[in-house]
C-alpha cells in the first residue's frame, strides 16, 4: 500500500527539487502554440532548455505542425 494511502497529498508533502504540472494546462498550451504557428510563416520550435523534461518535450513534437511549404 502507497504511503500516501491514508492522508491526502499536499505541496508540502512533495520532496523537493520536484517538477509539478497541470497535465491538462500544459497540454492546452502545447495544442494552442501548435495551432498559432501552423497558418504563419514562423516554425514552431521547442526547446527541450525551457523545461528539462523528456515527456513534455515528446508532447510537443507529437503537436508540433508540419512547415508549410
Amino acid at each position: 500500500m502507497s504511503r500516501w494511502a491514508d492522508r491526502s497529498r499536499t505541496v508540502a508533502d512533495i520532496p523537493t527539487p520536484a517538477l509539478v504540472v497541470d497535465v491538462a494546462a500544459m497540454e492546452r498550451n502545447i495544442r494552442r502554440m501548435a495551432e498559432f504557428f501552423s497558418h504563419g510563416p514562423c516554425r514552431l520550435r521547442p526547446h527541450f532548455k525551457a523545461h528539462k523534461t523528456p515527456e513534455i518535450a515528446r508532447r510537443q513534437l507529437v503537436q508540433r505542425p508540419e512547415p508549410n511549404p
